[in-house]
């Protein structure tokens, strides 16, 4: 994203190649077959490629836990360093939505689909890292342009 604009032209979608077989439960929820997964990137092109295009900006994700760990792990992996990754997490910002009404809610409440839906943004196919990343981007968006006028959302505001 730029200038709160979704860049689809810089979009890509790569599959890592792995060693281990894919439980089924992956390959129904992911749709990534063992055969997907053989013609795919060995991890250190896929993190190499990523963290050049990650370099001087801020990772936009939904639910940051999972995509740190991945790529804490597999920079300790390749390179023997863990670095930190600024980032921005849609599910931490409802989070604190909610929270600021002081009510209980669902965790259910945070998941990509319930928030986009919340939005009245489209369906979108889950599951797919691209699909997810736009999903998130049209998701952070609506959150930022929800705000009202005189709530002025600065990047370090949302920075985890």
């Amino acid at each position: 994203m730029e200038h709160e604009q979704i860049k689809l032209k810089s979009c890509y979608h790569q599959i890592i190649q792995a060693q281990t077989t894919l439980e089924e439960s992956n390959v129904i929820i992911h749709q990534i077959t063992d055969t997907q997964k053989e013609q795919g990137q060995p991890l250190h092109i896929v993190v190499e490629k990523l963290l050049k295009a990650l370099a001087g900006k801020v990772m936009l994700v939904h639910f940051a836990r999972i995509e740190r760990q991945f790529l804490q792990q597999a920079c300790f992996e390749l390179y023997g360093l863990v670095p930190d990754f600024p980032i921005i997490d849609t599910l931490v910002i409802a989070k604190r939505q909610l929270d600021k009404r002081d009510i209980s809610y669902d965790p259910s409440e945070l998941r990509l689909s319930k928030l986009r839906h919340k939005y009245q943004l489209p369906e979108h196919h889950g599951h797919n890292a691209l699909n997810d990343a736009i999903a998130t981007a049209e998701l952070l968006l609506a959150q930022v342009n929800n705000k009202p006028k005189a709530e002025k959302i600065q990047l370090k505001d949302l920075i985890l």
